[in-house]
């Protein structure tokens, strides 16, 4: 969305109605423009260990039907600042040991000289559970592609407003210099990073940071003939 307002102010209009001369040169024609972007999020996909071919997704084996989620900033647990979440709030979903790599799982065996990666914590694969302890994603079984497919989730959007403020001077009838202050960002807000989207990483859902976008301003003069 855009538009243009012009400030009420100089001759015959709300502030300064009755100025003249000099001061209601310098005061009258003022406008102040704004454009407002709004942003989607873009596709992104919920990843998962690798099983079959690339880009390994989860298993979906509980009531997940997320298709986005919400930014929430100021999230902490155990006094721990998680920065933002995008998933609810802490405790909405949470990451727990996937069943493979739990006593008597897929992956509970030992070899011919007497390792096992889950007796002994070596086991990295994680699943997501929901607030009542029930896994709703989990890794897919080796040699088997997972469930949920590439790209059904949408990242956070954002965004963005800009506005100007200007003046045209007239010097000769065919003559004007325009004055006009352009502020970029002007309400100086930032765009969120992407969440953590591997269910095998302990911050799952978490946002680690805001993006550096700031306000910047810019003044500009121009001669129009």
């Amino acid at each position: 969305m855009n538009g243009t307002f012009q400030l009420p102010f100089g001759p015959n209009q709300l502030l300064f109605a009755n100025s003249s001369g000099t001061l209601a040169r310098a005061i009258e024609g003022w406008r102040l423009s704004w454009i407002y972007d709004v942003f989607t999020g873009a596709p992104a996909t919920i990843t998962g260990q690798t099983t079959l071919y690339n880009n390994g997704v989860p298993d979906v084996v509980g009531p997940w039907n997320v298709s986005g989620g919400s930014v929430l900033w100021g999230q902490n647990i155990g006094g721990q600042n998680l920065g933002g979440t995008y998933f609810g709030k802490v405790g909405t979903y949470q990451v727990v040991t996937d069943p493979v790599c739990a006593p008597g799982g897929l992956l509970d065996t030992t070899d011919k000289m007497g390792f096992n990666i889950v007796s002994t914590n070596q086991c990295p694969l994680k699943a997501i559970a929901d607030s009542s302890g029930r896994i709703v994603l989990q890794n897919a079984a080796p040699g088997k592609q997972g469930t949920l497919g590439q790209q059904t989730i949408i990242g956070p959007g954002s965004w963005t407003m800009d506005a100007s403020l200007s003046k045209n001077f007239r010097i000769t009838e065919s003559k004007e210099v325009q004055f006009r202050f352009d502020a970029t960002n002007v309400l100086n807000h930032p765009q969120p990073n992407n969440p953590q989207f591997s269910i095998n990483s302990l911050n799952f859902g978490t946002i680690a940071a805001k993006g550096d976008q700031h306000r910047q301003f810019q003044a500009q003069l121009r001669l129009q003939f």
